[in-house]
């Protein structure tokens, strides 16, 4: 599970190996990513990207609290989404968008 600041290609990005046991830890690196990414681009995104289901996990909600807090203490409008590789959605709302995969699949891994 990868946590990023910034946009898609230019952003700061901290891998969540192992995982950070408390959520003072979470929301310290939070506030760093979202300061970084803040030089990096004009408005932020914040989002993390884990293999999986489109669907919340424990892993998400983890970061969800420290995600806000960090944002509101840079007084940023920063929300948090999870990035999989069938799509995206957001943990607090459940919007979502949801894709396939548009390359075909080599003909070894068809049969």
């Amino acid at each position: 599970m990868t946590l990023h600041a910034g946009v898609p290609g230019r952003c700061a990005r901290h891998v969540d190996d192992p995982p950070l046991p408390d959520s003072g830890g979470r929301a310290d690196v939070v506030l760093a990513l979202l300061r970084a990414g803040a030089s990096l681009a004009q408005r932020p995104t914040l989002w993390l990207t884990r293999p999986g289901e489109l669907s919340p996990h424990d892993d998400d909600l983890r970061w969800l609290g420290p995600a806000a807090w960090a944002a509101q203490a840079l007084g940023v409008p920063v929300g948090l989404v999870v990035v999989t590789r069938r799509g995206w959605f957001d943990p607090v709302s459940d919007v979502r968008r949801e894709w396939r995969r548009l390359r075909p699949r080599p003909l070894s891994a068809r049969r």
